[in-house]
């Protein structure tokens, strides 16, 4: 006795199959016919997913904030020697980016 399991969207070639292992005196049992699932826009936007993505959107922030509060004393001095807010924010960047 052997199982295995046979899944394509076609169901022409379930039937080829299934009519090739009856041609090699193979028995079947039972073949389950299963809907495609369907994913639809409004499973992303269920209550658990939008306080999910809430939750993650809030740490991403808080995380950014703290980054910006850890190196203020350097972009401090960065604007004290005379950069400009694009500057600085681009060497930030790419720092980022490097690490």
């Amino acid at each position: 006795m052997k199982y295995f399991h046979v899944i394509f969207a076609d169901e022409g070639k379930v039937e080829k199959i299934k009519y090739l292992l009856e041609q090699d005196e193979y028995k079947i049992n039972f073949i389950e016919k299963r809907d495609k699932i369907k994913i639809s826009w409004s499973f992303i936007f269920t209550d658990f997913n939008i306080k999910f993505y809430g939750t993650l959107m809030m740490l991403l922030f808080l995380s950014i904030v703290m980054y910006y509060v850890h190196r203020l004393k350097e972009i401090g001095i960065l604007k004290l020697n005379g950069w400009s807010d694009r500057k600085i924010i681009s060497r930030l960047f790419l720092e980022c980016m490097v690490k």
